[in-house]
């Protein structure tokens, strides 16, 4: 699907005009490759991980690009990198871990290296430094008002479409960051310290609204790890769409078990309205009690 992490971080390189390459296996054939060839030339080089089978890919691709280029900075981010930055860095081809929201931090961190700097005092950056490791305390979560769009236009987004049972032509989409629970089986926990952020509803219309006009895109899989997080500000998206009539569907939306059950009835006329396909729920348990533990 649409290698969405790695479009938002490039968000602020990308406003300032840096060439950045996103490489992703639904989009090169020969990607590693492809990482070989471009780090000969790259100032840094960056991989987003999830605890699982991907990290094995993530380190390969790390030592192809540090065998290519010497110099080049290989950073990581995403949840297991945030979860385990010094046992990340253990790893020889591993030189800076971006721990949480990554946007701000990449790009400071490409602004130190081009002054030949190192990364003291940026938040929430861990680092190797003469065979020693170093931590900045977290990066509080930063608004997403604000932030530059999402840069589609560095992906082609025909590779990114999957077939979902909510459309033909799905992809992933995230309104908002973190979430302020604390359910025991979850990391966001740990890694956003039941902080949230959200972009306002009117920015995700407009969001919506372009991937339905510009890329023809008729599902949207929702990757916020709570939607509802702010009942008020999901109302409203809701009725941004019926009011630009939007026909795109909305699918895998996540929710807490509770919070829906005390939802009112508008909320599930807005969602029928709309015609949501789905809801995603922590099924564990219904106990907060049992949750938290």
């Amino acid at each position: 699907d649409l290698p969405l992490s790695l479009l938002c971080i490039s968000r602020f390189l990308d406003k300032d005009g840096y060439d950045i390459k996103i490489i992703s296996e639904n989009l090169y054939e020969r990607h590693f490759e492809i990482i070989a060839e471009l780090a000969r030339d790259s100032v840094v080089f960056g991989v987003s991980s999830m605890t699982g089978y991907q990290i094995y890919d993530g380190i390969r691709a790390s030592r192809i690009a540090k065998e290519s280029n010497k110099n080049i900075k290989v950073i990581w981010g995403g949840w297991h990198p945030s979860l385990y930055p010094s046992q990340v860095l253990e790893n020889p081809y591993i030189d800076i871990v971006v721990r949480g929201q990554g946007e701000v931090a990449l790009y400071d961190i490409v602004k130190r290296i081009e002054e030949g700097k190192n990364f003291e005092d940026i938040p929430g950056v861990s680092w190797k430094e003469d065979k020693r490791l170093f931590s900045n305390p977290d990066r509080p979560l930063a608004p997403l008002d604000g932030m530059p769009p999402i840069p589609y236009h560095l992906v082609d987004i025909e590779k990114c479409l999957i077939e979902t049972e909510f459309g033909a032509r799905t992809v992933n989409y995230v309104s908002s960051y973190g979430c302020p629970y604390r359910c025991g089986f979850c990391c966001e926990q740990t890694v956003n310290k039941r902080k949230w952020v959200g972009l306002n509803a009117k920015a995700v219309v407009n969001d919506l609204e372009n991937l339905e006009k510009v890329f023809k895109v008729n599902g949207i899989s929702m990757y916020d790890s709570n939607f509802f997080v702010d009942i008020k500000r999901a109302k409203a998206i809701l009725k941004g769409m019926l009011e630009r009539r939007l026909t795109l569907r909305l699918g895998n939306i996540d929710g807490r078990t509770k919070q829906l059950a005390e939802a009112d009835d508008e909320l599930w006329e807005l969602l029928r309205a709309t015609r949501c396909y789905s809801i995603l729920t922590g099924a564990e348990s219904g106990d907060q009690d049992a949750l938290s533990e």
